[in-house]
């Protein structure tokens, strides 16, 4: 029964679906059932999947463990109609891990759409005074990589 579970969150195809797997994946700490959730969110992920996300990772008392699933759920996106929320999740100064995972969403998902939103964030970085308490890293050589690498510090 377990197995089939598991297996049903594979044929979840409905981007309706995705917050409330994102609230499934806050409840769970279960291995097998957190990675099928992230691979089911990584599919179907919209604007409002990212933004649940953030207000997930970013509510007060949350656990370290539930804010790893958010990164790691952020991370994971791979679905076009969550390229602008990432975009704007790539920008998030106070969050510099998930601001991370937004900006390697959109560079592993090598769209041109995705690209442009990297890069516009990063521009958007560049005019913010960064912060030991705020500083998020990115190496992007001109001319723009496929992949460039953001990491927090």
């Amino acid at each position: 029964m377990r197995q089939t579970v598991l297996e049903a969150f594979d044929l979840l195809s409905q981007p309706e679906s995705s917050t409330l797997l994102v609230s499934a994946l806050a409840a769970t700490d279960d291995a097998a059932l957190t990675q099928a959730v992230i691979r089911t969110i990584a599919r179907t992920a919209v604007a409002d999947t990212v933004d649940f996300l953030v207000e997930l990772y970013t509510e007060p008392g949350a656990l370290p463990a539930r804010r790893q699933r958010m990164v790691t759920a952020m991370r994971s996106i791979s679905n076009a109609p969550a390229i602008a929320a990432l975009g704007d999740g790539a920008r998030l100064v106070a969050h510099p891990e998930l601001a991370a995972a937004a900006a390697d969403a959109l560079a592993k998902m090598g769209r041109a759409e995705s690209i442009l939103a990297l890069r516009s964030a990063w521009q958007a970085l560049l005019m913010i005074p960064l912060t030991p308490a705020s500083a998020l890293t990115c190496s992007l050589p001109s001319p723009m990589p496929a992949s460039p690498t953001c990491t927090a510090r």
